[in-house]
């Protein structure tokens, strides 16, 4: 009963409200004064090319199926962008499968003997700790070098690894090519 008594009592005053012979006045509602917008801050992103006054690189790799020889530029600009080849040797493109070309960001004061002596023991698959995390190295596997595809990177951490990895079906290794070291202008 309390309930019905309620909603009679509500409909009343509905009924009552609406049938006045007043209009509800329309009160305004404030207008939010406009805020203006942070300055742009001056840092600019990191670009994934190369700025105007960064170069171009191009380098090649070659594999023997026992050592890789790197032929290019050791020390770069930061920023720079290198493209690197594997050059179309019979051990680097046996069928498709003989040998990966890498690149990748190592820590500062990773020495080439240290990745040298690394690399004499470590199967292709384990990623040492001297490489930076997030670790993304891009490849270029044989059946793509041997199509003439080359490997690009923007060249922004301090030092670089290029090497080839052989796959699990050969001797599942890592070859050093060489260190790349990056230096700021």
């Amino acid at each position: 009963m309390t309930r019905s008594r309620f909603s009679v009592a509500l409909i009343g005053l509905l009924v009552a409200a609406c049938s006045a012979g007043t209009t509800p006045a329309v009160t305004s509602v404030p207008t939010p004064t406009p805020v203006p917008a942070p300055a742009a801050a001056s840092v600019a992103p990191a670009s994934a090319t190369p700025s105007a006054s960064t170069a171009a690189i191009t380098a090649a790799v070659s594999f023997d199926g026992k050592a890789c020889t790197y032929e290019g530029p050791k020390d770069v600009e930061r920023g720079s962008r290198i493209t690197l080849t594997l050059v179309n040797t019979p051990e680097a493109t046996k069928d498709g499968r003989g040998a990966a070309l890498t690149i990748g960001a190592i820590a500062d004061g990773t020495t080439m003997e240290q990745v040298a002596k690394d690399t004499e023991t470590r199967v292709a698959s384990d990623v040492p700790d001297y490489f930076l995390a997030p670790v993304y190295m891009p490849v270029l596997y044989p059946n793509a070098a041997a199509q003439g595809d080359s490997l690009a990177a923007t060249l922004t951490s301090n030092l670089y690894f290029v090497g080839v990895g052989t796959p699990p079906t050969k001797d599942n290794r890592e070859y050093l090519c060489t260190l790349i070291k990056v230096f700021d202008r």
